[in-house]
């Protein structure tokens, strides 16, 4: 990133796979709360999850990679792939520190990164969640189960993590994106049922060629 340039927006998942709507949603979040681009960063493997990905880390890179091809906006950042062995989870504090180092995120508060409403009901349960809430800034798409901000304040509440001022911290981070399926478990299933036109809706048909070429997913 060039010098003066401005931090652009984060996006962790493990984009197993990528779907169509993970690139629409992060691009309207990106144009939404006014950042010049943004950095998909496929995980190791979350902490909070006992097995996964599926995909290998290099196969996941590269779907990402063939879905936002013609985004000029977009990039993708392997580095906590890169830093972890297959297998191995990844941790969003070493993320956004490291992100710093590299002069990715600019600022004593930088790194802003998009979630989605089921991550931001678990998020107490991150690596040094204080510090990345309030050292960083967590932005929140709804997603089903939390299809209102109301259920997504509910959801925050009822962790017993967060205070009334944080609570309405929370509500600032909303971003109005429309609700889609992004379900990468979803795709996954219609993968394995044959469905090619149910999966051309919701993964790239660079993608979907790809994991036909790779017998991906069973």
């Amino acid at each position: 990133m060039p010098a003066g340039a401005a931090s652009p927006l984060l996006f962790g998942g493990t984009f197993d796979p990528v779907t169509r709507a993970h690139v629409e949603l992060g691009l309207e979040s990106m144009t939404l709360r006014g950042f010049d681009a943004l950095v998909f960063v496929p995980a190791a493997r979350s902490p909070h999850k006992t097995i996964g990905p599926v995909a290998s880390d290099a196969d996941r890179a590269e779907m990402l990679r063939l879905a936002t091809r013609d985004q000029l906006r977009a990039a993708v950042w392997t580095d906590e792939i890169d830093r972890a062995g297959e297998g191995h989870p990844s941790y969003w504090i070493d993320t956004i520190r490291r992100a710093r180092a590299w002069g990715l995120t600019r600022g004593v508060d930088a790194g802003a990164f998009l979630i989605g409403a089921d991550q931001a009901g678990a998020f107490h349960r991150w690596r040094d969640a204080r510090w990345l809430f309030d050292h960083a800034e967590p932005l929140v798409m709804l997603r089903t189960p939390a299809d209102s901000i109301d259920d997504l304040i509910a959801s925050l509440d009822v962790s017993g993590a967060w205070s009334a001022d944080d609570l309405g911290r929370w509500r600032s981070r909303l971003v109005e994106t429309p609700l889609r399926d992004s379900s990468a478990t979803n795709a996954r299933e219609l993968l394995v049922s044959g469905d090619r036109d149910a999966t051309k809706k919701l993964v790239d048909e660079r993608v979907f060629d790809y994991i036909n070429s790779r017998r991906m997913y069973g």
